[in-house]
């Protein structure tokens, strides 16, 4: 099954929306984050509520090496990107056509 969120990432620039779309089997994540206009592939694992996830982030200028760590909590989730700069925390909402589970 496909999960799908509207994200927002708060950065030292502002907030950056996006998109999290994953998919899961025993507990294994693979999806995509949309976010400054790329599209960065995601992999991971998922222990109840929590995600951990494994990624790059690209921007105009730079391709930042990520973990994620997320709290999933129903239809929401928040947590924190971490990378060699810093960490930025993410929150996000299930959208509309990812509502069934």
């Amino acid at each position: 099954m496909e999960h799908r969120y509207d994200i927002v990432l708060d950065g030292h620039m502002g907030e950056r929306f996006g998109t999290l779309v994953w998919s899961e089997a025993d507990g294994i994540v693979s999806g995509v984050f949309s976010l400054f206009g790329f599209d960065d592939p995601v992999r991971g694992r998922r222990d109840g509520q929590r995600l951990e996830l494994k990624h790059i982030l690209r921007t105009a200028v730079s391709t930042l090496d990520c973990a994620t760590v997320l709290k999933l909590d129903h239809d929401e989730l928040a947590g924190t990107v971490i990378s060699q700069y810093g960490q930025i925390r993410l929150r996000g909402k299930k959208a509309a056509e990812g509502m069934s589970e």
